[in-house]
């Protein structure tokens, strides 16, 4: 049997306890400490912000496999002391409404071959341009010898 986990809320922070607990402004009469470990915790989202509430759309197959099919944005977010690069996604099978941020170094490895690697600006990074082919000064004729 599976324990069913809710949560209540949104409760205000008082202060952080420790390295890994909060202190929570609980309602009067709570039957739980107000002290709580973060992993417990969830963030709260405000009703100003877009949620998609139909997922009649999300596939629950796990034979249906999404895939990348287009990045819409890449950023930069600090993880621990180190950057990581991020890249929006817009998934095959999702609403592209659903785009979600992942990171760019586990979507390489879970989809090398992704035909979104394929677009302008995610390739490598660099200019988009084809390079014209260069003169040297000193070229070769057809039969072989120096000429310049």
């Amino acid at each position: 049997m599976k324990i069913c986990y809710k949560f209540y809320g949104p409760f205000k922070i008082l202060q952080k306890v420790g390295a890994v607990a909060y202190k929570l402004e609980l309602t009067e009469g709570s039957k739980i400490h107000s002290v709580v470990h973060v992993s417990q915790l969830k963030k709260h989202v405000p009703p100003s912000e877009l949620v998609e509430e139909d997922i009649t759309q999300v596939p629950t197959d796990p034979k249906e496999a999404v895939q990348p099919i287009q990045f819409t944005a890449t950023r930069m977010v600090r993880k621990g002391t180190s950057m990581i690069a991020q890249i929006q996604v817009r998934w095959s099978l999702l609403p592209s409404s659903m785009l979600t941020w992942e990171e760019e170094n586990d979507l390489k490895r879970r989809y090398p071959r992704s035909l979104a690697w394929g677009q302008a600006g995610f390739k490598g990074g660099g200019n988009v341009r084809t390079r014209s082919k260069r003169r040297d000064t000193v070229g070769r004729s057809a039969t072989g010898t120096t000429t310049g």
